[in-house]
């Protein structure tokens, strides 16, 4: 198995290499004590709003 760069990714799976090559580890008690609180669906929104405009980042729809 080799390593992909991130063009090579992108060729071959479009914008969700940019999704997949992230290192985005959330601590859930950290995300709290900064005042987030879950919300149903929250993650979803944000997900599919990046999908949708990229420039927004993950941010609830």
């Amino acid at each position: 198995m080799r390593s992909w760069s991130l063009a090579e990714a992108r060729a071959a799976h479009g914008l969700m290499a940019g999704f997949l090559a992230m290192n985005a580890a959330l601590d859930a008690a950290e995300l709290r004590r900064l005042g987030w609180t879950p919300r149903v669906g929250e993650a979803l929104g944000g997900i599919y709003g990046a999908l949708r405009n990229p420039a927004q980042g993950y941010g609830a729809s």
